[in-house]
């Protein structure tokens, strides 16, 4: 043992005997004298995280020095307030728990060149369902799809749980043996199911000198008791995780319903389906698995922390919960996920897409760097009143930068920075920022740059409907609806669609507003599409009143506002593309008032490899002088907004000089506050 690990094993023994813990747990599967039957001390360390995770106690430090540890880590019990449970890598280390399994007894397959074989009952731990054998469910339908044995007749094969990784790299699970042959960097699950069949990169004789490997486990970080709370889990990295689609809900790392967890300063990355869940996992307790059978119930936690992680590449979605009130979510970077061959057609629908999909109250989404996945970057869905989503940098996602679905009672999204947002098809066009089936949503200071789609979207597109409370009671339910949106003191800019898109005032819309926006755009976009020169457009989908009730009334107030017949819309294409101008839309709704359109006079440039933005603005927007909007005190930066020299945007205090900005990482310590969660809508 060099001098230098001694040292680090003796001041670790200091630091723990100093601190508060009750007893420290030290793993370090490295060490050839590591060993699950020693005490775990700094001389006679423990060889698995799991060992350790078994035997702590509230208080106590599990702490891991480096390695690779191919195991599931499943917490016997938990911490209790003042007293968690600490799972932390040690200074200076690096620890990867993986739920993957190394594989080097590769065979060349006797019928196709190029393609070898592993035999896949050697790689399965025992006790571990085999995930080669078992599809993906994305869609509220089959949970337990048979992919092997195939039918025989089958030319196209369904995908599985599994993943092969090549030298850290993830190769592409195939749908038919053709593409394997044809194709390196492939792999498919014979139809029988007892092998793998790969075409890797390289030649079969140089395999040996490749790290390969196969995911296995379907958790990493996971108790198989649920509700347990006070864990802290800081510094590890997670990845390769064989895991099913929701629901239920199960992260490759996961609190199993428990609360008050704190994840930090990880990187949570190539789970097969969600890389870390905060929620309570199932309304549906039949449906658990892994679990104690004590806990085959309904179990609700929540008000965990998650901040300083880097969760990417995971297949389906980063970052999922469902019922967990005041999760906060602070400063991590969110990325690439819902990647592979759920984009390229592997079956997925449309449950969980995206960065970051929460169902709970009293969500705090801030400080977070959220790119570059397949679908959208942060969603909210049903039941989420109290949350808030603010100084946020949302950059080159796709379908909405952020989306609220299904929600009755307080959201605020405010002061993000929502840029390159990129289409899915017709309804999902790429826009900022997307709310359906949702009332009392404010947007506010945000800036809405050059999306595919609208700036803003606020409307109704189902029959669904809400519970009904009074006095605490279930009394009935109402129709679904989107309204008393509010779209306040933004700068939307350069999108390929209407800056703000609300409803037609109807029972299922109403007093939805917007105002002090400044509304600007571009003469051409550098993806090649020319803004249209209407900011507005006026959405009439479910809205109970036909189209031509709204162009009647929109004939009738312009007539009676003596608009020119040359200011008018040609209403022979109106129906299909109800757009309007500034003038015409404040004629028509009496919204955007004091909002001011300018096509020259702004210029904001948001580079996204160094997240970095240069912006200038006309010195006469000083003059706009916004009002305050109720929780919004300060800018992206953490800055107080005076009143009388309000702006909009993210950030106060722009002038005609051109002016640099780093937006990421945003500094912690002027971090927001929550919103307060109401009671059950009255």
């Amino acid at each position: 043992m060099t001098v230098l690990r001694l040292f680090l094993l003796f001041s670790a023994a200091v630091w723990l005997a100093g601190s508060a813990s009750a007893r420290s747990w030290v793993v370090a599967g490295e060490r050839a004298d590591a060993g699950d039957n020693n005490p775990g001390t700094p001389d006679r360390p423990l060889k698995t995280i799991n060992a350790a995770a078994q035997q702590a106690e509230p208080g106590d430090t599990v702490l891991v020095y480096s390695g690779v540890y191919r195991e599931r880590v499943t917490p016997a019990r938990g911490g209790v307030a003042g007293q968690p449970i600490i799972y932390r890598v040690a200074p200076g280390e690096h620890a990867v728990v993986k739920g993957s399994e190394r594989c080097s007894d590769w065979k060349t397959h006797p019928g196709y060149a190029g393609v070898v074989t592993a035999d896949l009952a050697a790689l399965i731990p025992a006790g571990v369902s085999n995930p080669y054998l078992i599809g993906v469910s994305i869609a509220p339908t089959d949970r337990k799809i048979v992919a092997r044995p195939a039918k025989e007749a089958a030319a196209t094969l369904t995908k599985t749980l599994g993943q092969i990784f090549f030298d850290g790299a993830p190769v592409t699970q195939a749908a038919t043996v053709d593409t394997v042959l044809a194709t390196p960097n492939t792999w498919i699950v014979s139809p029988d199911g007892r092998q793998i069949w790969a075409h890797f990169t390289v030649p079969a004789e140089q395999l040996a000198s490749h790290l390969i490997e196969v995911s296995v486990r379907n958790r990493i970080f996971a108790p198989h008791r649920r509700g347990l709370a006070y864990i802290n889990v800081d510094g590890f990295t997670f990845e390769h995780c064989a895991n099913q689609g929701p629901f239920p809900q199960g992260g490759a790392v996961s609190p199993r319903s428990g609360s008050y967890w704190r994840f930090a300063h990880n990187t949570i990355r190539f789970a097969r389906t969600a890389g870390l869940d905060v929620g309570s996992e199932t309304w549906d307790a039949a449906a658990l698995t892994d679990t104690d059978p004590q806990d085959l119930k309904r179990i609700e936690g929540g008000h965990h922390t998650v901040e300083g992680n880097v969760v990417s590449d995971n297949g389906l979605v980063g970052i999922e919960g469902w019922h967990h009130n005041g999760v906060v979510i602070r400063n991590n970077i969110v990325e690439r996920n819902f990647m592979g061959d759920f984009v390229q057609g592997g079956g997925a629908e449309w449950e969980e897409w995206g960065g970051i999909k929460l169902h709970g109250q009293g969500a705090i989404i801030e400080g977070n760097l959220i790119r570059d996945n397949e679908a959208f970057g942060v969603w909210l869905d049903n039941d989420v009143s109290g949350s808030r989503i603010t100084r946020n940098v949302v950059l080159n996602n796709r379908m909405a930068g952020v989306f609220v679905e299904l929600s009755q009672g307080g959201v605020l999204i405010d002061n993000n920075i929502i840029v390159g947002t990129r289409s899915r098809g017709e309804f999902y066009d790429g826009m900022g920022v997307y709310t359906h089936d949702a009332c009392d949503v404010t947007v506010a200071h945000n800036l809405i740059l050059e999306n595919a789609g609208s700036g803003v979207v606020m409307r109704t597109v189902s029959d669904r409907t809400y519970d009904v409370y009074k006095d605490g009671r279930l009394v009935g339910s109402d129709p679904v609806a989107s309204s008393r949106g509010r779209v306040l003191n933004n700068i939307i800019w350069g999108n390929s669609k209407p800056a703000i898109n609300l409803p037609f005032e109807n029972p299922r819309g109403t007093g939805n507003v917007s105002d002090y926006n400044l509304l600007c755009g571009q003469s051409d976009y550098h993806q090649g599409f020319r803004p249209y020169r209407q900011l507005f457009a006026v959405n009439i989908f479910k809205s109970v009143r036909p189209v031509a009730e709204a162009m009647d009334e929109l004939k009738a107030k312009l007539a009676a506002a003596a608009v020119p017949a040359s200011q008018r819309p040609d209403f022979e294409t109106w129906r299909w593309q109800p757009f309007l101008g500034l003038a015409q839309w404040r004629v028509f709704t009496g919204k955007d008032a004091h909002s001011r359109e300018l096509w020259h006079g702004v210029q904001v440039l948001v580079r996204a490899r160094d997240l970095t933005m240069k912006a200038e603005i006309d010195p006469s927007v000083r003059g706009m002088n916004c009002p305050a909007v109720e929780g919004v005190g300060a800018d992206f930066f953490g800055h107080p907004l005076v009143s009388g020299h309000i702006i909009p945007g993210p950030v106060q205090g722009l002038g005609a000089e051109a002016a640099e900005f780093v937006i990421y990482p945003v500094n912690p310590s002027t971090a927001a506050t929550s919103l307060p969660m109401p009671s059950p809508r009255q």
